[in-house]
């Protein structure tokens, strides 16, 4: 006789969230009263003087829905040509009572960075090593090095300037 083969209880992969909203700004004020963002000074473009330049760009603004239960979304900047220059990244976990139509705001500091190189960046949210969005950002740089007489450069510290 045969056997009849058992169920296998196996939970279905997680959907990916949908990410309808990524945006690098300069401030994200809350209206609590009126349940609203308002984002100040969108940022499509940074500029440094010349690179490497440490630089602290204000908040990312991310929303998502399709989240089922709990889901780790990361946040991150890198070098467009080969996405392997890692300028800073941000995770979150979203936590979602089974309610996958609800929408989930994400606002976080950008943790201050160092460009290395001018050129063209992308912003991008991802979930399991998956872009779910992206927003190209352009680093621009005044000057390849720092020019002569630029503070700090050229001399030693604690000789006369």
């Amino acid at each position: 006789m045969a056997k009849k083969a058992s169920k296998v209880s196996r939970s279905s992969p997680p959907v990916s969230p949908t990410c309808s909203c990524l945006v690098l700004c300069d401030d994200v004020v809350t209206s609590h009263g009126l349940e609203k963002h308002q984002l100040n000074g969108i940022i499509g473009a940074i500029a440094v003087p010349f690179v490497p330049h440490p630089v602290t760009a204000g908040v990312v603004y991310v929303r998502v829905s399709n989240v089922h239960r709990q889901q780790k979304i990361t946040v991150r900047l890198v070098r467009a040509d080969d996405y392997h220059e890692l300028l800073w990244a941000i995770e979150a976990e979203i936590i979602n009572q089974n309610k996958p139509l609800d929408v989930h705001t994400l606002v976080a500091k950008v943790p201050p960075f160092l460009v290395t190189q001018a050129g063209r960046h992308v912003l991008e949210a991802m979930y399991n090593g998956v872009q779910i969005a992206s927003v190209p950002i352009m680093i621009q740089a005044q000057f390849e090095s720092p020019p002569p007489g630029w503070p700090g450069v050229g001399t030693q510290e604690g000789s006369p300037q």
